[in-house]
């Protein structure tokens, strides 16, 4: 009896995997997720993330905090 070999094909391995560019934030998805952040009252982010296009919910975390209003650096 043969045994046989694992596949060691590239597209198999990473077939369920699906790879995300990290690109910069627009306007319109910023307008968004402050929208939807006080909409959702900062609880669910991947709620939040589901109504903009290819974020997930630790994009749109780390995102807000980049951005949130009221933040001041320094002093």
């Amino acid at each position: 009896m043969t045994k046989k070999k694992p596949s060691t094909n590239k597209n198999s391995i990473n077939s369920n995997k699906k790879i995300q560019k990290s690109t910069s934030w627009s306007e319109e998805e910023d307008k968004i997720l402050l929208k939807k952040v006080e909409q959702f009252n900062y609880k669910n982010w991947n709620i939040i993330a589901s109504f903009i296009k290819g974020r997930t919910g630790i994009q749109c975390s780390a995102r807000y905090k980049r951005i949130k209003p009221g933040l001041k650096k320094g002093y």
